[in-house]
């Protein structure tokens, strides 16, 4: 069952439905301005280099307050600009040429980019330079090594001599006491009987000349023992030495192999800065490369700076209006807008054309809801508040920036309205 709410709901809508279509064919006429759509080639932002004053000057002697206050040198480099502007070298195109996308336009003084590619080149030099150096250390540590190595051979092969040679001098040492004593022994023995005052005469010659000998053995081996007693305490510290030595070089095969890794690992460094380095470089190539100005647009050049002209990054350079269809922009009141479809058609007549001359028009965008329209739009309604923008084309050529009038033929009948 249909209420009594619900009716009068209905009614109003089929109200609001009839009163549309009943305008629909209307026209809507309205005031707008030529869209401006020239494009600007401009200074692009590009690293301008910098000097070091400082550069060849020794550094200044520290100074001193009245109160005595010692105050050092700056250690920050004193570096000077050579500028952020950028001279036109050349310009290519006048004005009034027609000139396609991507064409140069004009050229920028390329010195101050051409010293970034060299140094950049020259930093990219040193990096890979580092690399090389790092490489030959490392080589070093190799034939180093094997030199601490032979070393540490030759030491052990030593203390194997000098060790066997100390073993060697102890058990002659204890086979020479033993001879002595069993000299000495023979040498009582023969002392003994020469007391005999009965001994034959040539049995005492014989003894005597036993003892003679007996006593040089004991002298000779007494000599040996004194020699092998001096040599003990040298062979000990040729050994303290030895085995200090070969503890050193030990070290020093530990030392290597160290100072081989952090070669190494500095190795690896410095190939990614000489990496990053090449990358400057062709950043810098990049940056040289944009001192060629070209156009983003096919169309004509409306306006074009001077050769020597110094200008800063984001400056205008050129102005190139691109060729095709006119765009217009308008403000409809929401009345209005509700009246007219994309795809509408529509005619355009400015003040410059001849009398009852018009440009045919497409309307191509309508805005979902209303704003307020910039103070410096042109419309025909003088207490117009909030109003919806609308933008149409036309194939014809329409000077930009000027004011036009404008006819938007309504929407047909039972049509759905700007969608």
């Amino acid at each position: 069952m249909i209420t009594a709410t619900k009716m009068v709901g209905i009614g109003i809508a089929s109200a609001l439905v009839l009163s549309g279509c009943s305008s629909a064919t209307d026209t809507v006429q309205a005031v707008g301005t030529v869209t401006d759509q020239a494009q600007t080639v401009q200074i692009p932002a590009l690293d301008a280099p910098t000097v070091n004053l400082d550069a060849g000057f020794p550094a200044a002697a520290p100074t001193a307050t009245d109160a005595g206050d010692q105050l050092g040198s700056s250690t920050t480099a004193t570096t000077f600009g050579l500028g952020n502007t950028w001279q036109i070298a050349t310009v290519l195109v006048s004005v009034g040429d027609s000139v396609q996308v991507g064409q140069p336009v004009a050229t920028l003084d390329q010195t101050q980019l051409d010293l970034q590619v060299n140094v950049a080149r020259a930093d990219a030099d040193v990096a890979t330079a580092q690399v090389d150096l790092l490489t030959a250390a490392i080589g070093d540590t190799y034939s180093k090594a094997a030199e601490v190595a032979t070393n540490r051979d030759k030491v052990r092969d030593a203390i194997a001599t000098l060790t066997a040679t100390q073993a060697d001098l102890k058990k002659k040492k204890a086979q020479l006491r033993t001879t002595r004593a069993e000299l000495t022994t023979q040498l009582d023995q023969v002392n003994a009987a020469l007391k005999n005052p009965m001994l034959p005469p040539q049995q005492k010659a014989q003894l005597t000349a036993a003892r003679t000998q007996l006593l040089k053995g004991i002298a000779t081996i007494d000599a040996a023992l004194t020699q092998i007693t001096q040599a003990e305490p040298q062979l000990s510290r040729g050994l303290t030495k030895a085995r200090s030595g070969l503890a050193t070089l030990t070290t020093a095969a530990a030392t290597i192999t160290d100072a081989r890794t952090q070669l190494t690992g500095l190795r690896d460094l410095a190939r990614i800065a000489a990496d990053t380095a090449k990358l400057s470089v062709d950043l810098a190539k990049v940056h040289r490369d944009q001192a060629v100005l070209t156009s983003p647009v096919t169309g004509v050049v409306v306006t074009i700076a001077h050769r020597g002209d110094r200008l800063a990054p984001g400056a205008t350079v050129a102005e190139i209006r691109p060729v095709g269809a006119s765009e217009v922009t308008t403000w409809l009141p929401p009345q209005d807008a509700a009246a007219v479809c994309v795809g509408n058609t529509a005619t355009i007549t400015g003040d410059w054309m001849a009398p009852g001359q018009s440009v045919p028009a497409r309307l191509d965008w309508v805005a979902a809801t209303a704003d307020y329209p910039p103070t410096s739009t042109t419309t025909g309604d003088v207490h117009l508040l909030r109003a919806v923008e609308v933008q149409l084309s036309s194939n014809a050529e329409l000077p930009a920036g000027v004011g036009v009038e404008i006819t938007i033929n309504g929407c047909p009948a039972g049509s759905d309205q700007n969608k």
